[in-house]
Order: structure tokens, then C-alpha cells, then sequence
């Protein structure tokens, strides 16, 4: 198993990876990638990490319409109070 091969080599406590590392963190959280002209447009996460993921922007796109639908909302309010 490549997560066991990989928790047995590593050291409890680093800090930081060289490069080998970082490429093979990459390929236990990526199932594909696609990278052309030095950008990433097409990827894919291995279970269970695309849950998090999917679950982490589900979560940032409702607190972004939370804040655009309250923000007409306090404008009003408070348009209201000074009209007064």
C-alpha cells in the first residue's frame, strides 16, 4: 500500500519536504491530474479526499451568497433608520 510505504518513511516532526516527497504527497491525495503549459486545468481527488473537498466549497459558496444576501438586506435597514 503506497500510504503505508509512505507513513513508515516519514519523520513525526518534519517540517518541511524535498521535492520527491512533495511528488509523491501528491500522487496518495491526486487520482489525475492534467497539467499542460505549466497550469493544473483538469483534477481529481482520491477518496476521501474529494469529499473534503466538495463538502469544504459547498461550505465556502453558501457563506458567500450568505454575505451578498445580507448585504442589500443591512443597506435597507439601515436607509431605513437614517430616513427617519
Amino acid at each position: 500500500n503506497r500510504v503505508d510505504e509512505f507513513l513508515s518513511g516519514y519523520k513525526l516532526g518534519q517540517k518541511e519536504l524535498n521535492s520527491d516527497t512533495q511528488k509523491l504527497v501528491a500522487g496518495l491525495l491526486f487520482k489525475n491530474i492534467k497539467i499542460a503549459k505549466k497550469d493544473i486545468f483538469s483534477w481529481e481527488l482520491f477518496p476521501p479526499f474529494n469529499s473534503f473537498f466538495l463538502e469544504s466549497e459547498k461550505s465556502k459558496i453558501c457563506r458567500k451568497n450568505q454575505r451578498i444576501s445580507q448585504k442589500p438586506c443591512l443597506k435597507s435597514i439601515l436607509e431605513r433608520s437614517a430616513a427617519r
